[in-house]
């Protein structure tokens, strides 16, 4: 496991560079652990695919304070259960068992929908209304 949140953690660049925003995809699965530190909080999904063949999402989102500024705190994270989880997969990483994306959404216990990414949803925006 620290192996994983090494290579997360050395691998800050520009996200557009490395997302498809064509490519949305949605995970559904049980948090197994959140990172809350600088520069960005780290949401561990695991999820069942197929049965018997489980995936673990290591999934970026925005820094601790953006989030608690949006209401999202790490208990809100953890207590999601399950979670279901709109993310773009990085185009760097194999993705066979561990894969590594950058959240855009996630749905709460309530069926809210709370943003992870602002710069996500902000150059999604972009791509739809010309900004």
């Amino acid at each position: 496991m620290l192996a994983l949140k090494t290579s997360v953690s050395a691998a800050h660049h520009e996200v557009s560079e490395d997302i498809d925003l064509s490519a949305p995809q949605e995970v559904i699965g049980k948090v197994a652990f959140v990172e809350w530190t600088n520069p960005h909080v780290t949401v561990h999904v695991l999820t069942d695919d197929l049965p018997g063949a489980q995936k673990y999402w290591l999934i970026q989102a925005d820094s601790p304070s953006a989030l608690l500024s949006r209401g999202i705190s790490r208990a809100t994270l953890e207590d999601t259960d399950p979670i279901a989880v709109t993310q773009y997969a990085s185009n760097i990483n194999s993705c066979t068992t561990t894969c590594v994306s950058y959240g855009l959404s996630f749905t709460d216990s309530s069926g809210n929908v709370q943003i992870l990414s602002a710069e996500i949803a902000a150059l999604l925006s972009e791509l739809r209304f010309g900004n």
